[in-house]
C-alpha cells in the first residue's frame, strides 16, 4: 500500500507540474487528488475482495472452525458413550452380582448401605473402608478377609457369618447382634464393642463367647478375648 501511495504522488505530482501547477493553492490541489485517487484505489479493493477474495478467506475459516468444532464434538460423545459403555457394563456387572449373591473383591469404600441385606451373600475380600453398615443384616454372609476398618456397623445383624481374617480395626459395633459368628483370626483393635449382643460366637482368639466372661448383661463376650 505504501508504494501505491508513493507512486500515485509521484504520478500526480509529475501531472500537476506538467500542468503547470494550475489553481490558487498547488498543495491543496496535490491533497485533493491524492485523496481522490486513494479512495478509489481504496474502493477497488474493497470490491474486489467482497467479490471473492475475502469471502474465500471467510469460508476457510468457517470451514477450519467447523471442522475444529465437529471434531471437538465427536470427541466430547465419543467420551459420553465410552462412559456410558462404562456404566452400563457395572450395572450389568452389579445385576449378575446380585443374582448371584456375589460382592467379593469389590471396591465399597465408603459406600452407604444403611440397612442394606446382603444375607447369604459372598462378601469375600471386599474393600467397605470407612462404610456405613448401621442395621445391615449380614446373617449367613461370608466376609472373609474383607475390609471393614472404620465403618459404622451399629446394630448390625451378624449371625452365622463368616468374618474370619476380616479387619475390623476401629469399626463400630455398638448394638450388634453376633450370633453363632465366627470371628476366628479378626483384627478388631480399636473396635467399639458397646452393647454388642454376643451368643454362641467364635472369638478372635478362638474361645467361645459363651465361654467366656460375663458382662454385665448376663450374656458372654469376646471383649477381652480379641
Amino acid at each position: 500500500m505504501r508504494d501505491l501511495k508513493t507512486a500515485v504522488v509521484t504520478l500526480l505530482l509529475t501531472a500537476s507540474l506538467a500542468s503547470g501547477c494550475t489553481g490558487d493553492n498547488p498543495g491543496e490541489d496535490l491533497d485533493a487528488n491524492y485523496q481522490e485517487g486513494y479512495d478509489a484505489g481504496y474502493g477497488d479493493a474493497y470490491d474486489a475482495s467482497y467479490d471473492g477474495v475475502a469471502q474465500h478467506h471467510y469460508n476457510e475459516g468457517w470451514d477450519d472452525g467447523w471442522a475444529i468444532a465437529n471434531s471437538d464434538s465427536e470427541e466430547i460423545i465419543s467420551d459420553l458413550m465410552s462412559n456410558l459403555s462404562i456404566q452400563q457394563n457395572l450395572v450389568d456387572e452389579w445385576i449378575v452380582r446380585a443374582m448371584n449373591n456375589d460382592f467379593s473383591n469389590l471396591d465399597l469404600r465408603d459406600a452407604g448401605l444403611y440397612g442394606a441385606d446382603f444375607r447369604w451373600a459372598d462378601v469375600s475380600y471386599a474393600d467397605l473402608y470407612g462404610a456405613d453398615l448401621r442395621l445391615v443384616d449380614w446373617n449367613y454372609a461370608i466376609l472373609y478377609g474383607a475390609n471393614l476398618s472404620n465403618t459404622d456397623m451399629t446394630g448390625a445383624y451378624l449371625e452365622n457369618t463368616d468374618l474370619r481374617n476380616a479387619d475390623m480395626t476401629g469399626a463400630d459395633l455398638t448394638n450388634a447382634r453376633v450370633i453363632n459368628t465366627d470371628l476366628t483370626g479378626v483384627d478388631l483393635t480399636g473396635a467399639d464393642l458397646t452393647a454388642v449382643y454376643w451368643y454362641d460366637a467364635i472369638c478372635p482368639d478362638g474361645t467361645n463367647s459363651d465361654d467366656n466372661d460375663h458382662d454385665f448383661d448376663g450374656d458372654g463376650g469376646c471383649e477381652n478375648n480379641l
